[in-house]
């Protein structure tokens, strides 16, 4: 209605910003644009002009920055979006294939990508949909969490050690499931030729001593103390013991210090650890062995789904060993 919109000035986008522009080449006319349209507000240019354009010009360059800083701020929004969507869509991958390390190295990274553009908020937000995927069986397929192993802290150590020495400083607590252990910031797949124990060693010590206290106060005449002092020497109890969870495979371990007076969980969880790898081994050999004597029954996965399945009907597998027979199947871990 009033012509073109006004000339984009350097350094600005497509759309100029709200202010007084002139309507038309030697039009004599300033027209004010809202920063999408002309509106019907105008003035002729007298001398006073070049003041009002002066102060608009700082408006507009405030105006300016912020729609900048606006833009740079979606535009690293858009990044860390497609580098998010990237990442997630790669940790599925992972997990559908079976590669365990792989899938939690990129969740981890998901995790600090969040976490650097939108702090402690944006970690619990990436967790919480972490959570939603896991619960959905895209991430961290067939995992089920089992329980968790707990370092003995320093005090514990000292107040039945009576030794600073003795203290073990640091360790991390670990926790298990189906088929991985978290340890730390790290994680290690479950696999057969993992193995756990629980170990103990060393003796509670209880030690003697005479006291000048006692010599003193039970002693009746000077001279006499040393008989009180050595009848009612004080009891001092040294626990020596030490425990440990241990946690092995070819190509990784940890160890965890573990209270002494405290060690069924752990026990119980490197039994569970032990049974889990265990029923990965049998698994493996059933499928070879289905594979190997049925090649025709192990055509397709569905077919040999079909043939565990029967062997779980039949008693000859557990429904333990038939899960993860079917996940090794599924993920084609198990494939020779």
């Amino acid at each position: 209605m009033f012509g073109k919109k006004p000339q984009v000035e350097t350094g600005q986008s497509t759309q100029p910003v709200a202010g007084w522009y002139e309507e038309g080449a030697e039009s004599g006319v300033l027209r004010y644009w809202n920063g999408n349209n002309w509106t019907e507000e105008s003035m002729p240019i007298t001398d006073a002009t070049p003041q009002l354009l002066a102060e608009q010009a700082k408006v507009k360059e405030q105006a300016l920055r912020q729609r900048t800083q606006v833009q740079a701020v979606e535009l690293q929004q858009n990044e860390v979006n497609q580098k998010s969507n990237e990442l997630i869509e790669k940790a599925k991958k992972y997990a559908q294939n079976g590669q365990i390390e792989n899938e939690e190295i990129v969740i981890a990274q998901f995790l600090q990508v969040s976490k650097d553009y939108s702090g402690k908020a944006g970690f619990e937000g990436a967790q919480k949909f972490i959570s939603q995927l896991v619960t959905r069986k895209e991430l961290r397929i067939g995992c089920t969490y089992i329980g968790e192993v707990k370092k003995e802290g320093g005090i514990s150590q000292y107040s039945r050690t009576n030794n600073f020495l003795s203290v073990q400083m640091g360790g991390q607590n670990a926790k298990i499931f189906s088929d991985r252990i978290f340890h730390g910031s790290k994680v290690y797949p479950i696999d057969k030729n993992t193995g756990a124990q629980v170990t103990l060693d060393g003796i509670t010590q209880i030690t003697q001593r005479p006291t000048l206290t006692r010599m003193a106060l039970l002693s009746p005449l000077p001279g006499s103390a040393l008989v009180p002092g050595l009848a009612l020497q004080k009891k001092t109890q040294n626990d020596l013991r030490s425990a440990t969870f241990i946690v092995a495979s070819p190509k990784w371990s940890f160890t965890i210090p573990v209270s002494p007076d405290n060690i069924s969980i752990p026990r119980q969880l490197a039994e569970r650890i032990n049974k889990i790898a265990q029923s990965m081994e049998s698994s493996s050999s059933l499928q070879q062995s289905i594979v190997t004597h049925n090649p025709v029954v192990a055509q397709t996965k569905a077919d040999q789904i079909e043939a565990i399945h029967k062997l779980l009907t039949g008693g000859a597998l557990t429904q333990i060993e038939f899960d993860h027979l079917k996940s090794e199947i599924i993920t084609g871990k198990g494939n020779p």
